[in-house]
């Protein structure tokens, strides 16, 4: 068992414990719901919840990483991205970091500062402000030219799949996918979409639980 306040840090959603135990005094961190102190053990099996608005370390962020070291090859140095959903900016702080370039699309401009401030610091970043369901893919990119498709964003499991439609051809073949799904992960649920995303014309389509706790799975699977 770690202290709330350590194992925060730990997972990157802060930089430091005086910037985690400010975000838990504010009443911005949660366990199964409830307000939590700095002192409370954790395993990590918990529903741990941090509010976007207290993160200097979105909760994408350590999600990608998770990812990254878990799938061989997901990310490179090379690695042409684009991250559909950025919201706070984990993904896109996390991919400026580790590949060549990415472009993030977000509905919302409550994050707008959020994000302007990660294009400000790495020139490899542009973000639109746009509704990615209505955007033409063909102003973000050609077919056959991305290396990297992550999609996150606040939809039903078939709205999750429609994106995945709409954006797999700007993949190269080989390319991968990252895709959330907000859904309890039960293994019924999962095959289902592993399925459907198979029928996207890609292959090696496996999902994978971050957290037991999260009403969440991601799906990561090569174009053919």
């Amino acid at each position: 068992m770690t202290r709330l306040d350590l194992w925060l840090v730990q997972n990157k959603h802060f930089s430091s414990r005086q910037a985690a135990k400010r975000a838990i005094h504010q009443g911005l961190v949660t366990i199964d719901g409830v307000k939590a102190k700095p002192s409370t053990q954790v395993s990590g099996t918990e529903g741990i919840e941090v509010s976007d608005t207290a993160l200097n370390f979105p909760i994408g962020y350590s999600k990608l990483e998770f990812l990254h070291r878990t799938v061989s090859h997901l990310i490179t140095p090379q690695t042409q991205a684009l991250d559909i959903g950025s919201s706070a900016g984990g993904f896109l702080r996390y991919l400026a970091e580790n590949c060549s370039h990415v472009t993030g699309i977000e509905i919302s401009d409550e994050f707008m500062d959020a994000l302007q401030e990660i294009t400000q610091q790495h020139d490899t970043v542009s973000v639109l402000i746009d509704n990615a369901f209505a955007l033409d893919p063909s102003i973000i990119s050609q077919q056959s030219t991305l290396d990297l498709l992550l999609i996150d964003v606040t939809t039903g499991l078939e709205g999750t799949i429609k994106l995945i439609e709409k954006y797999s051809s700007l993949l190269v073949s080989e390319g991968w996918l990252v895709a959330a799904f907000k859904a309890v992960p039960s293994p019924n649920i999962i095959s289902d979409i592993v399925n459907k995303v198979e029928n996207l014309e890609f292959h090696d389509v496996k999902g994978i639980v971050i957290q037991v706790s999260r009403k969440e799975f991601h799906v990561v699977g090569r174009r053919h």
